[in-house]
């Protein structure tokens, strides 16, 4: 069972999964205008929200209309988005005694790792590396960042985004929208843009991978290029999974790094589908496969060697160029961009059969 409509490049990449495994798959759209509706996945939506915000009664009528088009009566619900999973968890049991699983730990060990402090101090207790941490006291030492301490709890489909801090203006503006006291302020920390990438099990097999981002939106938002990495052949990956296997965690998990030459310093970490996926999907790593093999779908692949490969999403540049942001470049420039741009366009997430229609939608925003 997949909700669509957040997080959707992930989504997408995990509904191509599904497709190449023959693996059965409904979708639940967020609305009438949910992207998801312009692909070749639109024969799978069986249900549509009628509210945006999550919602027991509106969730329920979406299973009972997906219950009654389809021949199967248990389900998994794909852990794709934050504001998902937090809902999933608190009604866990609900859902639970109507034979749907939620793929995740519990809501305690969910929330530590989720957390952007938390996880900071489960980092710290393994001796592995996060930014230096600078009292309020000593604000503003620019640039530095502001994260929140933890998602909020309530309705709002919003949380606070962490704030780039490069200026005493920006400073400014953080303080008259944001309560600081929500917030803890790190140094600003540059270096390659790393993200170590992990499906772990506890019982059968874990899966490895690493990207480098090169472009990303301002303000710390979506991945728009990346490539692979071999970031999870070294040490340090497998330092991360002991950890994480000794707390107890399983599942889907992301964690981005900054590489200080050869360094490695923990920025956050996010455990659930991560919007990039379709690097490790395009390179043949069996990421999705393991996950849904874990889960008790049955079906035979052939092991193929890992590909090297680019991901690419071409609308990122066109949101960031209509609200006139600047696209951030990690260990890449702007002019070997636009020298490479052509090919690049062959790794273009929606430029595909499937999903092309969702690409020109998205050019039209900058017409």
């Amino acid at each position: 069972m997949i909700f669509s409509g957040f997080n959707q490049r992930a989504v997408i990449a995990f509904c191509r999964e599904c497709k190449r495994l023959e693996v059965p798959f409904c979708i639940v759209a967020k609305s009438f205008e949910d992207p998801i509706l312009l692909t070749i996945y639109k024969e799978n939506v069986f249900a549509v929200r009628k509210e945006k915000a999550l919602m027991v009664e509106d969730v329920d009528d979406c299973f009972v209309q997906v219950k009654s088009k389809v021949d199967f009566q248990e389900f998994v619900v794909l852990p794709s988005s934050e504001f998902l999973n937090r809902f999933f968890l608190q009604n866990r049991m609900y859902y639970q005694r109507q034979d749907i699983t939620i793929p995740l730990v519990s809501e305690q060990l969910y929330a530590r790792i989720s957390n952007k402090y938390s996880f900071g101090e489960l980092c710290k207790k393994h001796n592995l590396e996060i930014p230096r941490e600078i009292p309020i006291s000593a604000l503003p030492e620019y640039p530095f960042v502001a994260k929140p301490k933890s998602y909020f709890s309530g309705e709002s489909l919003k949380t606070p985004p962490p704030y780039l801090i490069y200026t005493k203006k920006d400073w400014q503006e953080f303080l008259s929208t944001e309560n600081s006291d929500d917030f803890y302020f790190q140094e600003f920390l540059t270096g390659k843009s790393i993200y170590l990438l992990y499906f772990i099990s506890l019982n059968n097999k874990s899966v490895y991978f690493s990207q480098e981002n090169l472009m990303q939106q301002s303000k710390g938002k979506s991945i728009i290029l990346a490539r692979c990495a071999k970031v999870h052949e070294e040490k340090i990956a497998d330092e991360y999974a002991v950890m994480l296997k000794k707390e107890g965690f399983e599942g889907l998990i992301m964690i981005e790094l900054k590489d200080l030459d050869g360094r490695y310093c923990m920025i956050e970490a996010n455990p659930r589908l991560w919007g990039p996926s379709q690097l490790f999907v395009d390179a043949g790593v069996p990421i999705f496969e393991e996950f849904i093999r874990d889960q008790g779908f049955n079906f035979t692949t052939d092991s193929s060697e890992i590909k090297e490969c680019m991901y690419f999403w071409h609308g990122g540049i066109v949101e960031d160029e209509k609200n006139g942001h600047t696209i951030a470049y990690h260990n890449y420039t702007q002019e070997l961009f636009f020298s490479r741009k052509d090919l690049l366009l062959e790794n273009e997430i929606y430029l595909r059969k499937d999903t092309k229609n969702i690409y020109y939608q998205e050019l039209k925003k900058i017409c």
